[in-house]
């Protein structure tokens, strides 16, 4: 393999799609929508992905900044034959050996181009499309994820191997037996979502995922508005053509790409609280992530949601410690009359301030009543009550 002669932002892209609509190009943003999703699993190890920047989509390794590299087909009726995928012809039963096509292009020529552009960064290549490739050349790259050389391959796959050797080292730089069965090791076939006449497994599969990562429990209508956003987001930046290579890698990734920072604001996620989630915190970020998601709505001012979020984490932690230990009609009693003073202010009739007082007087009340381990504060009592406003609006 060649050393790498540079970054993601600093060498030119073979093609650039411009403004171009169509269903092909729809079953392509869906598949990166999707991959922008595998952004929220640790296992994945990405940082961000790229949308139509030197392939259909670029996965980023966060820990080395390796690439993984996505080429997005579809095909009417498959498999996909062997000499298509590599531009070659058919196999000369004489010579036991596949000759050049007329095509200057090919699936494998545009995923091998990756290697001497980027050569050691190169992580990973998937091919991506709705039909699957020959089962003699998916064995043949299976095998090769296991063999440790081209000469412990099967007869059927060394055959294969050496059918197609011959011709694509005449045409691709770089390329020996080597370097061939290496590339392999590295790539893949996968089947995309949904299909280029009908997206909607696509589309189901992507709100599945946007579910499963959300902090809060949203609708299957949330969750669709989420999906179809993340789409034309990827559409966007797909679209967007440079004239000009970008300066920096991080100005290449406000235009063409997607971090998980972007995928969690779009979903409504916060960084913190999507990674105390991975750590098991499930319902105390749920229950915080609704509240903020309240006061936005509410309009309550952005520098005053951190402090109504620590009364309501103030009241959590009280109630954790004395839940067991207070008398369930004594709690209902005094949820009941915060549920009344909510009421109050909601219709109108009771200032905030007024609201405060009333938190003030149902701590001295209940103390008397509770007699808790630890005395009960009007801060303590105000998260509760706010913990209630959010719960009647679900």
């Amino acid at each position: 393999m060649p050393n790498p002669v540079g970054k993601l932002h600093q060498i030119e892209p073979r093609e650039q799609i411009g403004p171009q609509t169509g269903k092909l190009y729809e079953y392509q943003y869906h598949q990166a929508a999707a991959g922008a999703l595998m952004l929220l699993d640790s296992t994945e190890n990405a940082t961000c992905v790229y949308c139509e920047w030197h392939d259909d989509y670029v996965a980023e390794s966060q820990s080395q900044g390796l690439y993984t590299f996505y080429q997005v087909k579809t095909k009417s009726d498959g498999p996909w034959p062997i000499g298509e995928f590599f531009g070659l012809g058919k196999l000369n039963t004489k010579t036991g050996q596949r000759p050049l096509s007329a095509r200057k292009s090919s699936i494998f020529s545009n995923l091998w181009d990756h290697t001497q552009k980027f050569g050691d960064q190169c992580r990973a290549f998937v091919f991506l499309s709705d039909c699957k490739v020959d089962p003699e050349l998916q064995t043949l790259l299976d095998e090769c994820k296991i063999a440790n050389s081209a000469g412990e391959l099967s007869i059927a796959s060394g055959a294969l191997f050496d059918s197609i050797l011959p011709s694509l080292a005449k045409r691709e730089k770089e390329l020996t037996a080597a370097t061939l069965f290496d590339f392999f090791g590295r790539l893949r076939t996968e089947l995309g979502l949904g299909t280029v006449e009908s997206l909607d497994d696509a589309k189901v599969i992507i709100v599945d995922r946007i579910l499963k990562a959300s902090e809060v429990k949203l609708e299957w209508s949330e969750g669709r508005k989420m999906g179809a956003d993340l789409v034309t987001i990827v559409r966007a930046r797909s679209h967007e053509v440079r004239g000009v290579l970008p300066k920096t890698v991080e100005e290449l990734r406000v235009i063409k790409a997607l971090s998980i920072s972007d995928v969690l604001k779009l979903l409504s996620l916060s960084e913190d609280g999507f990674r105390l989630l991975g750590e098991g915190a499930g319902d105390a970020v749920r229950t915080l992530s609704r509240l903020h998601r309240f006061c936005q709505r509410r309009g309550i001012a952005e520098d005053l949601i951190p402090q109504f979020c620590e009364l309501k984490t103030m009241w959590s932690a009280w109630w954790l410690q004395h839940a067991e230990l207070i008398e369930k009609l004594d709690f209902t009693v005094f949820k009941g009359e915060c549920l009344d003073v909510l009421k109050a202010h909601s219709a109108g009739t009771m200032t905030v301030r007024e609201l405060g007082d009333q938190a003030i007087a149902l701590t001295t009340k209940y103390n008397g009543v509770f007699k808790p381990l630890e005395q009960l504060k009007s801060e303590q009592v105000m998260g509760f009550i706010i913990s209630l406003a959010v719960e009647a609006e679900r």
